[in-house]
């Protein structure tokens, strides 16, 4: 109990509503993406059910940010993007810089505004060139109205890399006696399979 009644004293400092403000704000549909050749990076995107509350939460949260911490914006396609560049407190170039920005309808968290400047060019198509490939229509088409969870999958780059594994594992488990193990046959991955199926 008095743990609990910290935790809540806690809350009560907090400069935005935490519930109404930035939980029931969100809606039911998250999409996360880790782009191929990006190891450690990601993009988020959440439906917002009330954007202009999680805007005023957030736009309160970023006025508490102490001048030492280096917050950095950029305006994009009618976006503003705001991030944190660990470069200005002599961070190496490429460490990654956590970027978020609210959008129309949505919010949208990236580990550098490039990352982020690519969801918002994609978000202002009217459509997905999916939608006109006679395949994926076919697809949805047997698929639910409304499904909690959509995964595609490239069928044969996903069966050449289940291929390739299997015969690197049986090249080990038949390794020599001085760890020699079988050269990769021709059947092998590819080094770029696993970005082919990344953006599959």
């Amino acid at each position: 109990p008095e743990q609990h009644a910290s935790f809540q004293a806690a809350l009560t400092m907090l400069p935005v509503d935490l519930e109404n403000g930035i939980i029931n704000a969100f809606g039911d549909r998250w999409f996360v993406d880790v782009p191929a050749g990006q190891d450690g990076k990601l993009v988020l995107v959440a439906d917002l059910r009330d954007p202009d509350a999680f805007a005023t939460a957030f736009g309160q949260v970023l006025a508490t940010i102490p001048p030492s911490v280096p917050m950095q914006k950029v305006d994009f396609m009618g976006v503003t993007i705001h991030y944190v560049d660990p470069t200005m407190m002599g961070a190496p170039p490429g460490v990654p810089q956590p970027s978020l920005a609210v959008m129309a309808d949505k919010v949208l968290l990236a580990m550098s505004p490039d990352m982020a400047k690519a969801v918002i060019k994609n978000d202002a198509r009217d459509a997905s060139p999916l939608l006109g490939r006679e395949e994926f229509r076919k697809l949805t088409d047997r698929g639910l109205e409304d499904p909690d969870l959509l995964l595609v999958v490239n069928g044969k780059e996903w069966a050449r890399l289940m291929s390739a594994m299997t015969q690197e594992a049986a090249g080990q488990a038949t390794a020599g006696p001085q760890g020699d193990q079988q050269q990769p046959g021709p059947a092998s991955r590819p080094a770029d399979l696993k970005s082919t199926l990344l953006n599959s």
